[in-house]
């Protein structure tokens, strides 16, 4: 991905948790982030995608950390949490 603007946020070392991070609008947020120096966390429903992105990111001198939850888990909370 190319980012045309270069800016510096000062965000080396700190972490960023980017969730929707397998495509679009949250895999590039996941990318500026990294490529700010950020260790970034990604989340999605789908491994596989959340993998491609994951080897992007592992390809720069960072720490990222990646999982999959699948939607039922998304589910079962939005239950446990709604009115009675």
């Amino acid at each position: 991905m190319y980012f045309p603007i270069q800016m510096d946020l000062n965000l080396k070392n700190k972490v960023a948790l980017i969730t929707g991070a397998s495509k679009g609008i949250g895999e590039a947020i996941a990318i500026a982030l990294a490529a700010q120096g950020a260790k970034v966390m990604i989340n999605s429903r789908k491994q596989e995608e959340l993998d491609t992105v994951a080897t992007q990111l592992n390809g720069r001198p960072r720490q990222t950390l990646k999982w999959a939850t699948p939607l039922e888990v998304f589910t079962e909370l939005l239950e446990s949490h709604a009115s009675p």
